[in-house]
């Protein structure tokens, strides 16, 4: 029982992506202020995540420059020395947009650290998230609907995460 709802780091992750979301909602709600008062398309909900992510942005890049030479340094136990740099420098412009995390697959969420799906998957819900609040303000008029909404979807995490009730 410790091992599998304790000792597991994916619980850990699964609850800080929901604070995020949970905060983002709370502030929005707290301050009866729409995250984007235009209408959400790709563009603008980048432009939202980007702003959020701001401040990580310039670290992010940093933390990703500074593996470079490892990754070529490790591509070339395969590969020659052109495909190794054309590799790096394409996973490079990859994970500079910021969504490597929408391919699904650890080979183009962790291109080069262990840090870059999470931040990514982190900027794909910013950029969702105007369009989820849009939805919600639409069909939940009120505070109460919105309050047993945060309820009803933490006792479907609880379910998800730890597989029933008991």
């Amino acid at each position: 029982s410790y091992m599998l709802h304790f000792h597991n780091a994916g619980i850990g992750v699964a609850f800080f992506f929901m604070m995020s979301g949970f905060g983002l909602t709370y502030s929005s709600v707290t301050k009866n202020k729409c995250a984007m008062d235009k209408k959400w398309t790709p563009v603008s909900g980048y432009s939202y995540a980007f702003k959020k992510m701001q401040k990580l942005y310039v670290a992010y890049l940093f933390s990703m420059a500074l593996m470079i030479p490892w990754t070529i340094l490790r591509s070339l136990q395969a590969y020659d020395l052109p495909f190794a740099m054309g590799s790096c420098i394409g996973k490079f412009a990859l994970g500079t947009t910021l969504l490597q995390s929408m391919a699904g697959t650890t080979k183009c969420s962790h291109i080069l650290n262990g840090a870059c799906w999470f931040l990514s998957t982190l900027f794909i819900l910013y950029a969702l998230y105007p369009l989820i609040e849009k939805i919600n303000r639409k069909f939940l008029l009120n505070k109460v609907k919105l309050d047993i909404l945060v309820l009803l979807a933490v006792f479907a995490i609880r379910i998800a995460l730890f597989g029933g009730l008991y």
